[in-house]
């Protein structure tokens, strides 16, 4: 997916505004990952995975809007309990 279509900015728990981090979502994920498999490799590679599925809801759920970290959460939950068997 391009950068370019994912959102630019996002909205803090605070209420400011700062610049998209693709690589922040990735970092929670392969955390979180991380705890239910055991296995860094294997929660890197699920957290790729993941990720890009994350990024694709994102795209798809906000074009012209700017999410909020909770609504990013979410995403990165939903799609996890959607992979999670899978693991």
């Amino acid at each position: 997916m391009a950068e370019s279509s994912l959102p630019k900015k996002v909205r803090k728990r605070d209420g400011s505004v700062v610049g998209f981090d693709r690589a922040k979502i990735e970092e929670a994920i392969q955390k979180a990952s991380l705890e239910v498999t055991a296995d860094k490799e294997k929660s890197r590679v699920v957290s790729g995975q993941v990720t890009g599925c994350v990024l694709g809801e994102l795209f798809r759920s906000f074009k012209n809007r700017i999410p909020n970290i909770e609504q990013i959460q979410e995403h990165g939950q939903n799609t996890s309990g959607r992979r999670r068997h899978r693991l």
